[in-house]
């Protein structure tokens, strides 16, 4: 009885540390991807090429949301041009485009705001969803922006790339926290079932958000901002 009563707090306490991980890690000058599937396999991406490991070597958490990445084609034999097909981007932004998701699986960042700007009928939150999905699935792939900072440290916390459909505007507070969230920064929030308590914690995390209007445009965020302008849709094209 005293075994089981105290083992688990113990080992909370007492037992060895290490970090954990959401999606990306670093680990021995390699980057891991955590494919969030069934048998928790990872890919390991070196200077050299990558490969699929059975069993990560470092912690990474799951949320109930997230959702399994592809498994990677062999080399030689993946194209972008089934996601040009797709996605409402000029030829000219396409690199841009592919930089940008190639970013967000860095370890560590920081990282661009992309930013889809388009009048109505250019395919904003399709595009939104496409990008989403390459870098971090989940099952609510678009989001509202958040009313208050805790529910934008909550959405941060618990998904690897942030996205904000639809924007009309951003309030300054908004505006600062993505700016943050971009290149790395401190937030803070008020402790579940108290007053007084306080948690923080640091967070960095690619962000995607899109609108009709730019909406990123204090030079705060400006700067931080890569910007993809889409173009009408013809009906044929539809």
């Amino acid at each position: 009885i005293y075994r089981k009563k105290f083992t688990l707090p113990k080992a909370i306490h007492d037992g060895p540390k290490e970090p954990v991980f959401l999606r990306v890690a670093r680990h021995e000058g390699n980057i891991l991807i955590d494919l969030c599937d069934e048998s928790w396999q990872v890919v390991e991406v070196s200077a050299t090429g990558w490969r699929v490991l059975p069993r990560s070597p470092v912690a990474f958490i799951r949320t109930a949301s997230m959702q399994a990445l592809p498994m990677p084609v062999a080399p030689g034999r993946g194209s972008m041009q089934p996601l040009w097909a797709l996605l409402n981007v000029t030829p000219n932004q396409r690199p841009l485009v592919v930089g940008a998701l190639i970013s967000g699986f860095h370890p560590e960042g920081p990282f661009y705001v992309l930013n889809l700007v388009g009048e109505q009928g250019t395919a904003k939150s399709s595009a939104t969803r496409m990008m989403r999905r390459i870098l971090d699935p989940n099952t609510v792939d678009l989001c509202s922006p958040p009313q208050k900072p805790d529910d934008l440290v909550a959405q941060a916390v618990n998904n690897r790339c942030v996205v904000f459909d639809n924007l009309s505007g951003l309030p300054p507070w908004l505006a600062d926290s993505i700016c943050r969230l971009s290149t790395g920064g401190g937030f803070s929030g008020r402790q579940l079932y108290t007053n007084a308590g306080e948690f923080s914690v640091a967070l960095k995390r690619p962000v995607i958000i899109n609108g009709i209007d730019d909406v990123a445009s204090r030079p705060d965020l400006a700067e931080r901002t890569l910007q993809i302008e889409l173009q009408p849709i013809p009906d044929n094209r539809r």
